[in-house]
């Protein structure tokens, strides 16, 4: 807690990334990991109104931009001297009042010390008491509270470092006076400390003294500056700090290239035509805007008649900011607008002025016109500079443009010693390099890894020089967060981080802790959270007597809890307890966690007695919020007991602020009587999940506060009854095996049934014995979802009141053949119907069943419906008129659509897919001329497509279609697409099937004026039967181009297609050549070529200029690599080519071969490469590199891989196995510095029957799954010594024609067919 204070109110917090490696770690980001997870676990009495005035301001600070690119963002928290000062000093008093700590240096020198400190700090303490409400604006003062908040860190590091022995000390002692067991879990750190050895350890006390006189020169200035008088009286509403134009400049660093160029356009007088020039400086919050503005505003070399400064902040007061600015020239008092600016124009007149109007919020161009018009008076030349966050002011009050304030990097900093704090946001590889600078920051005391996206599993990594070196010199660390890398373990030294309060490994790779961490006596959170490797703790984790937070969600892998975790009396979060055997592993560990708050999981609760659940004393426990309760799976264990299960639940009642329950796998034939009663007011989500002896339920309808109710897996309960649930919102069953019907009131019927006044979600899946009405009374009624349900058809006739029903799903129902009139009159609500796998339905309704009850349908999803005929019954083919999405695949005797169809003016997206008998759409009519979207696939039987869909010459504009997207596939009975042109709406086209004999009209244009008129962007051209192109020219508007498994040998011009920006090529194996011209591509970015057998070459004029992204892949090209100007894409960023090139190293050895602006190099299926050049260390922005399939591989360049490197993948190369060895290999030592290296070497060649044979990889020495689907395969091993292969289960699935001749280490197989 007390180094919370410190952290929130001592010093600048410096967020820091290096230079073009870090993007900007956003200040907001840094209050929103730490504040919130610190502020839960520190007393109530520190969590008052000063800590949310705080962290208001501090987040109002935050409320920024979006923050530059590789950048450094440096933030100088100025609180101290602005609010809240005595905060600065009260937790070092509180260390130096500590009983623990006098105790400890009782009668030795450092308790002399320490006196002199209390006395001094005392003094300074309430001096700034009585500055807290006052502002500070003395430069001098702030000069002496930057002095005093340096100090307080380096008192607080010798206190801690007192703490922290005083802590081990007291560990030592209880092992002694414990049992053996105990004995064997201290740190050997702890052996033998006394506060002499603490003196000796202090280097006879010099640091003790230095502080010492420090503190004396501090308390003296403090008499001489006279704080208290000084300082006004402070508003009592916390606002913004005004900023003014003076500053220290030698507390600026790194912004002298910033400061020239705003000096160069305050000196170019000829920047604009205009009087004055305005130049906004735009920036993130506190990345140092205003400071860059003082930079210059003080600059002796600015030559100025006259100069003013204004701190506009929220409030764009004209008159008050006029007014300011006049003030700077002279005395003013009025206050009328007018007056002020006819005063404000004649001051400024044929005079060259500046003016600085910092902190700009109001983007209101009237008020900015308004404010300005004085400043027309003034001299050529003049200037005002603007600072703001917001770029729609910049462009509308800028007459330059604007200059974006980026952040720092670490190169431009003078001195690291200062920075306390950093964050940065983690990329997906870090370079080793990226942490150089961190050496530096020996007073470092938050290192925190922030992801730019929520994380789930770990998806960056780092160097290990930064866990085995860098972080272990980082004495000072306070908090550390490594979460989201792959780190599988921590290096013993982390234990030597003494001063750690915050470890988060949260989804990282992690499977133990070493032993060290148990001398991490200050360690207040421990957050493992989607650990899911971790296998176990260290047992030595109950040391760290201080833990407040141990947060292990997630961690499927864990299956033990440390013996003895009642130890950390001190736990406020412990989300997962396993219960375990033997001693200190019973639930009886719970008994003395009495602070424990949020949510606890309980699990393997059949070990449990009766007597030791009631010590667990759960009912005590006030601060649960959320309860899990799971007992094993297996109900066929001998050792459970169906009563004993009864009486541990009964034992393990909770307090009545419980708001979560669920309950897993409980063997009892009944619930005790707490569960439903009306006591437990807040509990508002109930789950009883897998608990297939329950008979009946208990009454959970007295919960007054109910809102979700979740029940499955009740096998035994045949009746539900439905009781008054009035806070009920979501009600879900699922795997009732023998619930039969809901019971009302009275045992018979429904007349005094339950209400469910709010219930908004009703879910029933697999109640396949479910017969009956469901319950009537549902007005609030927004989703149902009915799967597997086969006895609910009659009651969906039987509509129950479902006025407000928005969405229904019904899903694999038996018997339901169509819709009933009665359920259709009631959906008057409904927005959204799905019927999925309702084998029996063979149409929706019938012609003449009244659809104005369907208005609000808005979209139609049917699906694997295999009986269904038509979509309606009858010759008109009625269709809700306001429908808008319809969706209708895999329903194989589907034979027409509606004839209703082209009547739906609101239609806008149609999916047919995997209809093989629909031959056509409908009799004579077309499609609607609202739709935007139609795909069509896998129509065996379709022969036309409706005319509707394109457009003729004559038509008119009101009567042509609107359509956008058009992708049609894999359709062998459809020879061609409709008479007439593509609809000049068009934006998307997709056309792919065998038997296409032409393209259709529009694609390609002989009318240059045709083309240009197209707002044709994306077109796929795949599996076309046409051996050439006509004669034409693409759409101008094209932006995206892709010609797939195409029989032509040429294409069609390309060179116009000035906005095409990617483009495939992809399996024409007749094509021979590339279209000349293709440097005027100016636009194309992203550029593949593959499986082109035939292409010999590339244009001769060369690729495209500004490519960023080239693949060419499976093509015969016989011009050299050398002459294919690979270096003269200057922009090109990502390489890759597979079998196309026949050499034996790559690159050259001079490095001349590719630009050096790739950052992504890709070669694979070289069947003769035999080493990587060292003209690979010429491609200085390498971050990735794969290299797949190339078998001869076996040298790596002595001289490494390129420092930029982050990534190294290598895939069947087994002549590197051995060099490559962790530890031993030769060529260990070059890579090992790379953050994440993958390298396979185990093979087996697959021939998949009439097709192609390539390389298969099964892992990289330890394999523990290998799925095999759907392919007729035979798999060989290759053949080679020392066979790695340690395969521990095996998946085969419909693999018909299978042999797999090295199964000796299998431990198990499984296959299927």
């Amino acid at each position: 807690m007390r180094t919370l204070l410190c952290f929130i109110f001592v010093s600048s917090v410096l967020l820091v990334t290096p230079q073009s490696v870090l993007s900007v770690s956003p200040l907001h980001n840094l209050c929103l990991l730490l504040l919130p997870r610190y502020l839960r676990l520190i007393s109530k009495e520190y969590r008052s109104t000063v800590f949310k005035g705080l962290t208001d301001r501090f987040a109002a600070r935050c409320k920024t931009g979006n923050a530059q690119k590789n950048a450094i963002s440096i933030v100088w928290m100025e609180v101290v001297g602005e609010v809240f000062l005595s905060a600065l000093l009260e937790p070092l008093l509180g260390k130096l009042t500590s009983g623990e700590l006098l105790n400890f240096v009782r009668k030795t020198q450092v308790e002399k010390e320490l006196n002199k400190w209390k006395r001094r700090l005392s003094e300074i303490d309430a001096v700034l008491k009585d500055a807290d409400e006052k502002p500070i604006t003395s430069s001098t003062v702030k000069i002496w509270l930057t002095k005093l908040r340096d100090l307080a860190y380096d008192v607080e590091d010798v206190l801690d470092e007192f703490q922290t022995e005083a802590l081990a000390s007291k560990v030592r002692a209880e092992s002694q006076a414990s049992s053996s067991t105990v004995r064997k879990l201290l740190p050997t750190c702890c052996a033998g400390l006394n506060p002499s050895a603490i003196e000796l350890n202090m280097r006879t006390g010099s640091r003790l003294r230095d502080i010492t006189t420090r503190l004396e020169a501090i308390a003296k200035e403090k008499n001489e500056l006279d704080v208290g008088i000084m300082a006004e009286q402070r508003p009592k509403r916390v606002e913004k700090r005004p900023t003014t134009s003076l500053f220290r400049e030698s507390h600026v660093c790194g912004r002298d290239n910033d400061k020239k160029f705003i000096l160069e356009l305050l000196m170019n007088d000829d920047a604009s035509n205009l009087e004055y020039s305005v130049i906004p400086i735009i920036g993130m919050g506190g990345i140092g805007k205003t400071t860059l503005a003082q930079l210059v505003y003080n600059d002796e070399s600015v030559k100025f008649d006259c100069k003013a400064w204004v701190c506009v902040s929220d409030d764009f007061d004209i008159p008050r900011i006029t007014k300011t600015i006049l003030q700077h020239f002279g005395r003013c008092e009025d206050n009328n607008l007018n007056v002020l600016q006819e005063r404000l124009k004649d001051r400024l007149s044929r005079k060259k002025f500046m003016i600085v109007l910092d902190d700009v919020w109001s983007n209101n161009y009237d008020d900015w016109t308004a404010l300005s018009l004085p400043f027309s008076a003034g001299a050529r030349g003049s200037k005002v500079i603007i600072t703001t966050r917001i770029e729609e002011i910049a462009s509308k009050m800028g007459s330059v443009r604007a200059y974006t304030l980026e952040g720092l990097s670490f190169d431009e900093l003078e001195s690291y010693a200062g920075v306390r704090h950093s964050s940065f946001t983690s990329h997906r590889h870090d370079i080793s390099q990226r942490f150089d600078v961190f050496y530096k920051m020996e007073n470092l005391r938050t290192f925190l890894a922030l992801a730019p996206y929520l994380l789930r599993f770990p998806c960056h990594h780092f160097s290990s020089k930064v866990l085995d070196d860098l972080v272990p010199k980082l004495k000072c660390l306070r908090a550390l967060s490594l979460a989201g890398y792959s780190v599988e373990e921590l290096p013993n030294s982390t234990g030597t981080l003494k001063r750690l309060r915050y470890l988060n490994l949260s989804y990282t790779r992690i499977k133990r802790l070493p032993e060290s961490l148990g001398e991490l006596f200050n360690l207040q959170t421990l957050r493992l959270r989607g650990c899911r490797k971790l296998v176990e703790l260290p047992t030595c984790v109950v040391n760290l007597i201080n833990l407040q937070c141990l947060d292990i969600r997630d961690t499927d892998g864990l299956q033990e809890i440390p013996p003895q975790i009642s130890k950390l009396i001190n736990l406020h979060m412990l989300p997962k307890f396993i219960v375990g055997e033997g001693k200190g592993l019973g639930i009886t560990e719970l008994k003395n966690l009495s602070h424990l708050q949020g949510q606890l999981k309980i699990e393997g609760l059949q070990k449990v007695n009766i007597r030791d659940a009631e010590l667990a004393n759960l009912k005590e426990k006030t601060g649960l919020r959320d309860l899990a309760l799971h007992w094993i799976s297996n109900f066929d264990d001998p050792l459970r007991n169906e009563r004993n299960e009864l009486h541990v639940l009964d034992s393990l009642k909770p307090h009545r602020s419980l708001e979560k329950l669920s309950v897993t796998s409980y063997g009892g034939t009944e619930f005790p009587s707490w569960i439903g009663d009306s006591c437990y007011s807040k509990l508002v989500d109930l789950k009883l999940l897998t608990c297939p002896k329950i008979t009946s339920l208990s009454s959970v309808g007295k919960l007054p506060a109910l809102s979700h109710l979740s029940i499955e897996g009740m096998d035994g309960v045949k009746e539900v009854y439905a009781e008054d649930f009035q806070s009920l919102e979501t009600l879900y069953f699922e795997d009732m095996l023998g619930w039969e019907r809901w019971l009302w009131s009275d045992g018979v019927n429904e007349s005094s049934l339950g209400k469910f006044p709010k219930l908004s979600e009703l879910t029933l899946i697999n109640c396949p014995r479910l017969i009956g009405d469901l319950p009537s009374c549902l007005p609030s009624l927004k989703k149902l979802h009915i799967e597997k349900c086969q006895g609910l058809v009659l009651a969906l006739r039987a509509a129950p009141d479902l006025t407000s029903l928005a969405s229904l799903q019904l899903i694999e129902i038996s018997g339901l053949v169509s819709l009933h009139d009665e359920l259709v009159q009631a959906l008057v609500a409904l927005e959204d119907l799905d019927l999925v796998r309702c084998h029996e339905l063979t149409y929706l309704w019938q012609d003449g069943v009244d659809l104005d009850k369907l208005s609000c349908l808005k979209r139609l999803l049917i699906a694997e419906c295999e009986q269904l005929v038509s979509l309606v019954e009858g010759e008109e083919g009625i269709l809700p008129c306001n429908l808008e999405v319809l969706t209708v695949q895999h329903c194989s005797n589907l034979g027409k659509l509606a004839n209703g169809l082209c009547s739906l003016t609101s239609l806008r997206d149609l999916t047919i897919r995997s209809c093989r008998k629909l031959e056509c759409f409908s009799e004579g009519a077309g499609l609607p001329l609202s739709l935007k979207r139609l795909a069509i696939s896998s129509c065996d039987s379709l022969r036309s497509l409706p005319d509707g869909m394109m457009t003729m010459v004559n038509d008119s504009d009101c009567n042509q279609c609107l359509l956008e997207k058009l992708s049609v596939a894999a359709c062998p009975s459809l020879k061609w697409l409709p008479k007439g042109k593509l609809p000049k709406t068009l934006k998307s086209l997709y056309i792919s099937w065998d038997n296409q004999e032409s393209l259709p009209e529009g694609i390609l244009q002989r009318d240059a004026r045709e083309t240009s008129r197209s707002n044709l962007e994306h077109l796929t051209l795949d599996s076309l039967s046409a051996t050439s192109f006509p004669t034409g020219e693409f759409p101008i508007s094209l932006k995206e181009l892709a010609i797939v498994n195409c029989r032509i040998p040429s294409l069609p011009p390309l060179h116009f297609l000035i906005h095409l920006t990617r483009l495939t090529i992809s399996g024409c194996n007749e094509l021979r050549s590339l279209p000349s011209h293709m440097d005027s591509l100016k636009s194309l970015q992203h550029l593949r070529i593959s499986d082109c057998h035939r292409l010999d070459s590339l244009p001769e004029r060369g690729l495209p200029p500004n490519l960023t992204s080239l693949q060419i892949m499976n093509c015969k090209i016989s011009l050299p690599m050398s002459e294919w100007g690979l270096r003269m894409l200057t922009s090109l960023k990502r390489f890759s080519v597979k079998s196309t090139i026949d050499v034996d190293r790559f690159p050259d050895d001079e490095g001349l071969l590719l630009p050096t602006s790739l950052t992504f190099l890709e070669i694979s299926n070289l069947e003769n490469l035999k080493s990587i050049s060292r003209g690979l260390q010429h491609l200085t922005s390498l971050e990735e590199l794969n290299i797949f399939e190339c078998p001869m591989l076996r040298f790596f360049p002595s001289e490494g891989f390129p420092l930029s490197l982050g990534c190294l993948r290598i895939r069947s190369s087994p002549l590197l196995e051995e060099r490559c060895l962790k530890e031993r290999g030769e060529y260990w030592s070059i890579i090992a510095h790379i953050p994440d290296v993958y390298i396979c070497f185990i093979i087996f060649n697959i021939q998949v029957k009439g097709t192609y044979r390539h390389s298969f990889v099964l892992g990289c020495n330890s394999v523990s799954d290998v799925h095999l689907c759907g392919q007729t395969v035979l798999y060989k091993p290759v053949e080679r010594p020392n066979e790695r292969l340690h395969l521990k289960s095996l998946w085969i699935a419909g693999c018909y024609a299978f042999t797999f001749p090295i199964c000796r280490q299998i431990s198990s197989c499984y296959s299927q067919q």
